[in-house]
Order: C-alpha cells, then sequence, then structure tokens
C-alpha cells in the first residue's frame, strides 16, 4: 500500500487561522454586513478557478481562496450571534416584510 500526502486537500485549512484574526479588524473598520458581503469574492473565484484549471497549481490557488472566504464567513456571522445589539448591525435573512 501506497499512501502518499496531497497538500491540496489541506490548503484551505492552512489559510483559516490566519484569516481569522483579519477579519476581526475587518469587521471593526467596516462592519460585519460589509466582511460578510467580502467574502464571497474570494469564494466565487475559487471555484471558478477550480473549474478551469488545468494543473495543480490552479487548484492550490482555488483551495486558498475558499479558505479565506470560509473563515470570513465563520468569524463574522461567530461574531453577529454573540455580539450585543449595539455592536452588531442586522444581517437579512430572507425575504423581509
Amino acid at each position: 500500500v501506497v499512501l502518499f500526502f496531497d497538500p491540496i486537500v489541506s490548503l484551505d485549512n492552512a489559510a483559516t487561522p490566519i484569516v481569522c484574526i483579519l477579519s476581526g479588524f475587518l469587521q471593526q473598520r467596516f462592519g460585519p454586513l460589509r466582511v460578510l458581503e467580502l467574502a464571497c469574492l474570494p469564494y466565487t473565484v475559487g471555484w471558478l478557478v477550480a473549474a478551469v484549471s488545468t494543473s495543480a497549481t490552479h487548484l492550490y490557488i482555488s483551495r486558498i481562496l475558499v479558505g479565506v472566504s470560509h473563515a470570513l464567513l465563520a468569524t463574522t456571522v461567530y461574531t453577529v450571534e454573540i455580539a450585543s445589539k449595539e455592536m452588531g448591525e442586522p444581517i437579512p435573512c430572507g425575504k423581509q416584510y
């Protein structure tokens, strides 16, 4: 049995801790809603890069971008859930009547 390690699947987890720390600063500066909106950009670009990739390098870049997005999403949603009403702004979800 030959086992090998391919770092492609771990790259998104490697980027997450660094971006989680930066996410707090971004939330203080721009607000949680803007950071949540910002998280959509690297996620979309990451999956587009994966869809058109022609080499392993493209997949590495894709996974890093998706990891950045996951970190932004996770920390922003967590912050909004635990933040006081004065600190957080409401994030619309679904139809607003």
